[in-house]
C-alpha cells in the first residue's frame, strides 16, 4: 500500500504559541555574596518526605559538597543543579545560597542520553526554569510528564508547573492531571536535500497511521510482539503504535538508491520534525541526513518512540545496496 505523501492537504495555519519567557518572571536583588554551607539540619527534615530517593541514593551521591564553590544561577539567590537517583534518573535540587537550605523538585528527572550537556535552563535574574526530559512522580500524587520542555515557576519556596511542550499527546488517563500542555508538530512527510562537495542528495520520508491489517503480527521467543517477522522498535507491550513509516526514498546525484523496507518498516512512531528550542535550548532536529564526501555513503539519523521506548536509529546507505541500521535506546 503506497503512502499518499504527495496528496496530503496542507495544515491549517495556526497562531504561534506564546510560551513563557524568562523576562516574564523577573527576580530582583541578585545575591552576589559568599555561598553558605549546606544546612544539614534542614536537609534531614526535608528528606523525611523523600525516603524513596534518600535511602537508595542519599545526598552524599548528589555532588552537594561543591555547592559552596558555585554561583547563583536561578531566582535571585538560588543554585540550581541535579543529583543522581539511579541510572539516568536525577533529582533536581535548588539550594538557597544565603542560607544553605535546599529543596527538591517533586519529580525525578530523565534526560535524553547524549543530546544535551545542559538539561535545565535558568538565569539568576529569573524565577523561571525549563527542564527538557521525562519527569516521573515517585510518590503517585502527581502526574508523570512525558518527554518535552517543562516550564516551572519557583514561588513561595516551591515549584509551580506552568506549561509543558510535549513530543506526543499524553495518555488519556493523564490528560486531566498534567494541566496545561501543547504538543509539537510532527509532520506526516519530510524532504531533506543537501550536498557535500560536488555531490548532492535528496531524502524523502513519510509516515501514516499504523494499521495492523497491513502487516503480519507475531511474537518472538521472549513473547515480545513482532511485525513482519522483525522485533518492533519504539513501542512496548502496553501501548499500540500511532504511526509507521510508509515511504523511504534516497536519491544521490539524481539517481535512486535501493532502500530495503526491512531496514525501516519496524521503526514505529517516527519523529520527522524538529523539536523547537524553547526556553533557551537549541532546536533538536529529529531527522537528519549527511552525505559522505565521495558521494558513496549516506547516513540518516531519526529519533522515534516515546517514554522508556525512545530510540535513535542510524541508517547507512550505499549505491550498491550494502546498507546497515543500528539502534540506540535513549
Amino acid at each position: 500500500m503506497l503512502c499518499t505523501m504527495l496528496m496530503l492537504p496542507s495544515a491549517p495555519s495556526r497562531e504561534p504559541l506564546r510560551l513563557p519567557h524568562f523576562a516574564d518572571y523577573p527576580a530582583s536583588n541578585i545575591y552576589r555574596g559568599k555561598t553558605a554551607p549546606l544546612n544539614t539540619k534542614a536537609a534531614r527534615r526535608i528528606l523525611k518526605h523523600w525516603s524513596y530517593i534518600s535511602k537508595s541514593h542519599p545526598p552524599s551521591k548528589w555532588g552537594l559538597d561543591d555547592i559552596t564553590e558555585q554561583k547563583v544561577n536561578f531566582a535571585g539567590h538560588y543554585i540550581l543543579g541535579t543529583g543522581s537517583c539511579g541510572g539516568t534518573c536525577e533529582v533536581v535540587i535548588v539550594t538557597d545560597a544565603k542560607t544553605g537550605v535546599f529543596r527538591l523538585l517533586p519529580w525525578s528527572f530523565k534526560s535524553i542520553r547524549g543530546q544535551y550537556e545542559t538539561r535545565f535552563h535558568s538565569f539568576s535574574n529569573s524565577n523561571l526554569m525549563v527542564l527538557r526530559g521525562v519527569l516521573f512522580d515517585e510518590s503517585g500524587k502527581l502526574a508523570d510528564l512525558p518527554f518535552g520542555d517543562h516550564y516551572f515557576l519557583y514561588r513561595n519556596n516551591g515549584f509551580v508547573h506552568l506549561l509543558s511542550v510535549l513530543f506526543e499527546p499524553p495518555p488519556l488517563a493523564l490528560k486531566s492531571r498534567i494541566g496545561k500542555y501543547v504538543v509539537y508538530d510532527n509532520p506526516l512527510s519530510r524532504t531533506i536535500a543537501g550536498r557535500n562537495g560536488i555531490h548532492e542528495f535528496k531524502l524523502s520520508i513519510a509516515q501514516r497511521p499504523f494499521s495492523r491489517k497491513a502487516h503480519k503480527m507475531g511474537r518472538n521467543t521472549d513473547s515480545r510482539e513482532t511485525i513482519d517477522g522483525q522485533d518492533i522498535i519504539g513501542v512496548d507491550y502496553n501501548r499500540n503504535p500511532r504511526n509507521e513509516l510508509c515511504h523511504f526514498d534516497v536519491k544521490v546525484d539524481g539517481k535512486s538508491w535501493p532502500i530495503p523496507a526491512s531496514l525501516w518498516r519496524n521503526c514505529l512512531d517516527p519523529n520527522l520534525g524538529t523539536f523547537p528550542g524553547n526556553g533557551g535550548f537549541p532546536d533538536l532536529p529529529l531527522l537528519t541526513a549527511n552525505l559522505y564526501i565521495n558521494g558513496q555513503s549516506l547516513t540518516v539519523k531519526m529519533h522515534g518512540g516515546y517514554g522508556y521506548n525512545r530510540y535513535t536509529v542510524t541508517w547507512t546507505f550505499t549505491p550498491d545496496g550494502i546498507d546497515d541500521a543500528s539502534i540506540d535506546y535513549d
